[in-house]
């Protein structure tokens, strides 16, 4: 904790600026956010439909009706989608949350901060899923974690941080041989 992790992602998701120098290449999609850009006051749907608007997810001839049916399927929160989402668990916000960023492909990268959490095992699962086939058609993933289970699962290359700084960079069974060992 504090290594910088979260720090880097928003970096390359664009989110900050560096303070001296400049990143080169393609953006990340930030999916490292824990909030909703609506009222608290508002309804699940109200979300979606902001989400829908923000992203002008017409441009690219998606449905905002069966958009929203999808979300709320996939976030299964049942009778509080249509709730204001102050009454949602830490849990149901964030299920509405991965469902949104996870519904359309905003980019060929993605990033995500371990600290996000998808729920239950069901859910869980649907996440995973959802990740593996972003992965199988061509995506670059960016995953900050402390789970070793979760980075082999989804990642080949490490990277270490300590006081915001690559001290390894390289296959992921070596970056995890040197994070867990003397030498971190």
């Amino acid at each position: 904790n504090g290594s910088g992790k979260s720090t880097l992602l928003k970096l390359l998701s664009g989110i900050y600026k560096p303070s001296i120098g400049k990143i080169m290449g393609n953006v990340f999609f930030p999916m490292i956010t824990r909030d909703l850009i609506v009222s608290h006051d508002l309804c699940g749907i109200d979300a979606v439909n902001a989400f829908y608007c923000q992203h002008n997810l017409h441009k690219i001839n998606i449905d905002k009706k069966e958009f929203a049916i999808e979300i709320e399927e996939n976030c299964n929160i049942g009778e509080y989608f249509n709730k204001p989402i102050k009454y949602y668990s830490e849990g149901m916000r964030t299920r509405l949350i991965f469902s949104l960023l996870t519904s359309v492909r905003l980019s060929e990268n993605l990033a995500i901060d371990e600290g996000f959490g998808t729920g239950d095992k069901d859910f869980t699962k649907q996440a995973e899923k959802k990740l593996e086939n972003f992965l199988g058609s061509d995506g670059s993933l960016l995953l900050a974690s402390h789970s070793d289970d979760l980075l082999k699962q989804f990642c080949n290359r490490g990277l270490v941080l300590k006081a915001g700084k690559i001290i390894f960079d390289g296959n992921l069974d070596s970056a995890l041989n040197f994070y867990n060992s003397d030498k971190y």
